[in-house]
């Protein structure tokens, strides 16, 4: 499945993305050269997120259900927004603090979330705006808008979002990360047979359609 990006360059063939900013150094932003489907960062946003609902629904007796809203509410800061990265004017030296290299430092934003089930769905989100991938990369459009088959469709609150599959459904990215978490806390943190099973099914085709590519090196702290 092709990127957004690759779709919009056949009409401008000088078009950029966004992309993924580049820290501290004076490099371009980055866009990582992937597959669109399913997203990867939905997946294993959604896995993580679902693992610390688990745990403190666990741990406070929560009565919220496992693929219902919760309350846990949190405030965070990115690496990349944290009032102190910044995009050099020059190469990084690796032999001078980075507070004493010029360039743009970067304005410290804070995000808040009222519950952990809201940043599953802005985390699935964020790849979109990057150019990186498409909703239906995340979830499917019946999931989350208000009105999916029509004009001026919406996004539902995050709470009325339900990422719930029928059985045989092939969907990736939040639904899957769910799965996965869901699978992994209900076999005491471990991954249990059937992700372990899933995972010695996909990587050997994963390593036969995707030839390896050389590593480089990248300060980026986007790149998951």
């Amino acid at each position: 499945m092709s990127e957004p990006t690759d779709g919009m360059r056949d009409g401008d063939p000088f078009w950029e993305a966004l992309g993924a900013p580049e820290t501290n150094t004076d490099k371009i932003a980055f866009k990582p050269p992937f597959p669109a489907y399913p997203s990867g960062h939905a997946t294993f946003g959604a896995a993580c997120f679902q693992i610390v609902r688990l745990f403190y629904k666990d741990r406070n007796n929560l009565s919220f259900g496992d693929h219902d809203c919760d309350e846990i509410g949190f405030s965070f800061v990115s690496d990349e927004l944290d009032g102190y990265s910044r995009d050099l004017h020059q190469a990084y030296n690796a032999a001078r603090p980075i507070a004493d290299q010029p360039g743009t430092i970067r304005t410290r934003i804070s995000r808040s979330f009222p519950s952990l089930w809201h940043a599953i769905f802005e985390n699935s989100l964020s790849r979109i705006f990057l150019g990186v991938h498409w909703r239906f990369d995340a979830f499917r459009a019946s999931d989350a808008l208000s009105n999916p088959t029509g004009n001026n469709a919406k996004y539902k609150d995050p709470c009325r979002i339900n990422y719930d599959l029928t059985a045989g459904e092939m969907v990736g990215g939040v639904p899957l990360g769910l799965s996965i978490a869901d699978q992994i806390w209900a076999a005491n943190m471990s991954p249990g047979p059937a992700v372990a099973e899933s995972i010695a099914k996909i990587t050997p085709v994963m390593a036969s359609v995707i030839p390896p590519t050389p590593r480089v090196e990248s300060s980026n702290t986007n790149i998951r």
